[in-house]
């Protein structure tokens, strides 16, 4: 079967069921199959390349599960935004291209500042936090995910960006956190105490900074930046 007559019946069946970028969802879930990249696809179909049967049946199945209108980022399970390439998949948004311009305005931000921290709730694939993490030398960004489907993707996401990961208890000494938040008693009022068989007083804690900063502080040899992301448990 020649490689180009399944490509644009695809991409008739596509524009058919209104999807706008028909052939070029086509090419690309036909080069995802064969491992090739879109002007792969294209220079095949251009000299009469012919796929196996196999081959065939799998851009098929993969062309029917677009045509179901499932995002061809979830059937390929990569999605591109600004310089990273981001693994997706059910239980993630896929990065939009005005999310990119949102990236933008909190990265010349955060570069007007000189010790420029940044928040990134629900994280998702971690595509903000990690284009403001990549592109801000020296920015401190803590991304929050509570999904556990979409967290799957920000760990993957962040490691292959070079974050390894650092697990820190959710429970800190209240006497820690007392000290980290004098003066903020509103937020001390708030803060879930309990005790464990030592007796000691324990707090819920609610943000990163204090085990990080330990961690940081009895490995005074670690390279900078900093490249962790943390996970309560």
């Amino acid at each position: 079967m020649l490689l180009s007559d399944i490509v644009k019946h695809a991409a008739k069946q596509f524009e058919k069921v209104g999807i706008d970028s028909a052939v070029a969802d086509a090419e690309l879930l036909a080069g995802h199959v064969l491992g090739l990249s879109r002007g792969g696809v294209q220079a095949a179909c251009i000299s009469g390349a012919e796929i196996s049967a196999a081959e065939a049946d799998s851009i098929v199945i993969s062309y029917g599960r677009r045509l179901a209108r499932e995002p061809l980022q979830h059937i390929t399970g990569v999605a591109y935004f600004r310089n990273l390439e981001l693994q997706v998949g059910s239980g993630v948004f896929i990065p939009r291209p005005e999310t990119e311009l949102v990236a933008q305005l909190a990265i010349n931000e955060l570069q007007k500042l000189a010790s420029p921290v940044a928040v990134d709730l629900g994280t998702g694939s971690g595509a903000i936090a990690l284009a403001m993490a990549t592109e801000v030398p020296g920015c401190t960004v803590f991304a929050v995910e509570k999904s556990a489907e979409a967290l799957i993707y920000s760990q993957k996401n962040f490691e292959k960006y070079g974050f390894a990961p650092l697990e820190t208890p959710i429970l800190e000494r209240f006497e820690t956190l007392s000290a980290k938040y004098a003066g903020g008693g509103e937020i001390l009022k708030e803060t879930f105490k309990l005790n464990d068989q030592g007796d000691r007083l324990l707090g819920l804690r609610f943000d990163l900074t204090v085990p990080l900063a330990r961690f940081v502080g009895m490995n005074p040899n670690l390279k900078m930046p900093f490249k962790r992301y943390e996970i309560g448990r």
